[in-house]
Order: C-alpha cells, then structure tokens, then sequence
C-alpha cells in the first residue's frame, strides 16, 4: 500500500507539473499575442486619434504615417491624410475670405437664413457707428429665399441696408 501511495504522489507531482507548465506556456502565448495586438491595433489606434483630435481643434501641422501593418488602419491613416490636406485647403480658403476686402456674410436657410459668418469687412460694415441701429440685413422675401435655395443662382449680389455698400 505504501508503494501505492507514493506511486500516487509522485502521479499527482508529475500532474501538478504539467498544469503548471501548460499553465505558463499558455501565459507566455497569451501575452505574445497581447504585444502583438497592442503593436498592431492599439497604437496605431492611439496614433490616429491623436491626429484627428488635432485636426479637430485646426491643427493641420503634422504627418500622417506611411501605410504599413493591418489593411483597415492602413485605410484610415489613407483617409486620414486625405481629410488633413482638405482641412489644410479649407483653412487656406477660410484665412482669405476673413481677409477680403470685400464684405461677406454667409446665411443657413435651413434656420431662418440666421447669419452665420461674417468676415471682417461685413463685420467692420455691420458695426460702423452709421449702422449701429441697423436690426436686419436681408429682407428676404419668397422670391429672394427661392433664389437663396437653387445653388446656381449663387453667389447672390443683394443690395444691402448699410449706406453705400453691397454685401456679397
């Protein structure tokens, strides 16, 4: 019986061994694929969000990085170096239309015709001591709102209320 026994125990060691073994290989195999995954997906995950936070607050000063890894993050710095140089475009065009001396006022027909923009000749117009009683720009009438709609009747000239100026 006590050759039983220890035959037992010795079982349950060489048991407890193996479990022990498969136990660590399978850590070991985990945290391999764990580096990987976070090598792979995270950072450049990270990365991309980096950048389009940037982007968000009209940063346009930064590269994007060569494709190289998984296809679906390839995709989106892709797409992400194609979003920054339209953001890099549309700030261009923005910095030059606020400097026109020319006034311009852009209006969302889908609010009222609310005045959403105004560069800085519209707004030196609009609140030159001659006009500062001025409540309204637009008189907009149906046949004016029309006009507003259909984009090829655009740019819109409309005489303005402001004495000896036109806004665009």
């Amino acid at each position: 019986q006590s050759n039983l026994l220890s035959a037992a125990e010795s079982l349950a060691k060489k048991n407890l061994k193996l479990t022990l073994a498969i136990v660590a290989a399978s850590i070991v195999i985990a945290a391999f694929f764990l580096i990987i995954l976070v090598k792979y997906t995270v950072v450049p995950l990270v990365a991309v969000s980096d950048r389009l936070t940037r982007l968000a607050r009209g940063d346009v000063d930064f590269q994007t990085r060569e494709a190289a890894g998984v296809a679906e993050i390839n995709s989106m710095w892709q797409a992400l170096a194609n979003l920054r140089a339209t953001a890099a475009e549309a700030f261009q065009r923005s910095q030059i239309i606020d400097q026109l001396p020319t006034p311009v006022v852009l209006v969302d027909p889908s609010k009222d015709f609310a005045l959403t923009y105004r560069n800085g000749s519209a707004s030196d117009a609009l609140t030159a001591p001659d006009n500062a009683k001025m409540v309204e720009v637009f008189q907009l009438e149906k046949a004016m709102t029309q006009r507003l709609n259909d984009p090829k009747q655009l740019p819109l000239r409309v005489q303005s209320k402001l004495p000896g100026d036109v806004l665009y």
